[in-house]
């Protein structure tokens, strides 16, 4: 789904939304809810003369269109996706081609009444021929790796969208922090339920969007040894946030030298290593102040043994935060494949953080984190 399709349909929830908001306000034959179920339908006619089908779902805290998150409409409708869920026991709503005024009508009459009923079968009865009411089907496991795999992809849409809007020298958008801070912890409620989860979650990686993707993973993989550690969940939730932001700072890095297939030549290096400042100084510009980010953007390859970059004054000590990303960073960037480098397999990495424990690595986080992987391993 291209982003003007994107948009589109996030215009047509937000239209169906009004059209419920009218319903509720006036009574049916005002003109206000007819305009507004007009223009609904003048929007699903418009999005259907091209598509066979639209399908909003509802799984947990999300809401799904065609497959694909919609994060500000999670955050800002999360009423009605529960409503439809727990209530109306709606997990899809499907629109066809040929759709009838009547029927939006009928649609909105039936979202309105917030009371339990057999919702597929009401459609079948009001002759909605096109409008399809999905019912929940779904297991608990089910709807854990779908949350988990949709909050997954959302991330990634919204750092794509934090990364250009960097690039074209915008401020960071707190309402995309925000949606970033609602889908990691969705991703987090998951993990603290399925530990193992974290592992299925970090094996997703995009060669062409590796920087992305590597952003989420680390997030994951910190979050699994979070939960592992036993961290309550107040810090797990500022752990993720500063984990998906520990390498904000290379999208103000020239893509020649993130991306370069060889190795770096002195200036390239040098441009490379300013990233952790650069990072700091996007998450410093951020109204609400966020200060563990901030910290472990600037920290993660500090070393433990201080002797990394930025170099430091004596004495200062690396926050438990940055430590951990450090392992966490350090694992995904060696076992994904890079535009630079083939994927290490586990053991070989897994022997490169042992030999460097009390040098780059917390030594009990370390051993903590190879206990993470078999323990969750095993369970998998």
């Amino acid at each position: 789904m291209t982003r003007e399709e994107i948009q589109r349909v996030q215009l047509l929830f937000a239209q169906l939304q009004g059209a419920l908001k009218m319903a509720t306000l006036y009574p049916p034959n005002h003109p206000l809810p007819r305009e507004a179920q007009r223009k609904l339908l003048d929007l699903l006619m418009e999005h259907l003369a091209a598509a066979e089908h639209l399908t909003y779902a509802f799984v947990g805290g999300l809401i799904f269109v065609d497959g694909i998150v919609l994060p500000r409409e999670s955050l800002v409708y999360q009423r009605f996706s529960q409503f439809c869920q727990e209530q109306a026991r709606i997990g899809s709503l499907t629109f066809f081609p040929g759709i009838a005024a009547g029927e939006v009508e009928a649609l909105v009459q039936f979202l309105n009444q917030s009371q339990q009923g057999d919702a597929a079968a009401w459609a079948v009865q009001k002759g909605l021929d096109h409008i399809k009411i999905g019912p929940i089907t779904r297991t608990g496991k089910e709807e854990r790796e779908l949350l988990a795999r949709g909050a997954y992809r959302g991330t990634i849409q919204i750092l794509r969208d934090i990364e250009t809007a960097i690039q074209s020298r915008e401020a960071l958008d707190v309402e995309d922090v925000g949606q970033l801070r609602f889908l990691t912890d969705t991703i987090l409620q998951q993990i603290i339920q399925d530990p193992p989860l974290a592992l299925r979650l970090a094996s997703i990686r995009s060669y062409d969007e590796y920087t992305l993707h590597h952003s989420v993973n680390v997030c994951v993989l910190a979050l699994g040894l979070g939960v592992f550690l036993g961290l309550p969940e107040s810090l797990l939730r500022e752990l993720a946030v500063a984990a998906i932001f520990h390498d904000l700072g290379k999208v103000a890095i020239p893509l020649g030298v993130v991306h370069k297939a060889g190795p770096l030549d002195d200036l390239e290096w040098r441009t490379l290593r300013r990233h952790p400042v650069k990072g700091a100084d996007i998450l410093s510009r951020i109204s609400q102040g966020y200060r563990l980010p901030m910290i472990v953007a600037f920290e993660h390859h500090m070393q433990y043994d201080a002797l990394g970059y930025p170099s430091l004054a004596q004495g200062w000590r690396q926050h438990p935060f940055s430590r951990i990303v450090s392992i966490t960073d350090v694992y995904d960037a060696m076992a994904s494949r890079q535009p630079h480098q083939p994927g290490i397999p586990t053991g070989k990495v897994l022997a490169y953080l042992r030999e460097q424990k009390g040098k780059i690595f917390d030594p009990d986080l370390t051993d903590a984190f190879e206990l993470m992987l078999a323990s969750f391993a095993e369970k998998e």
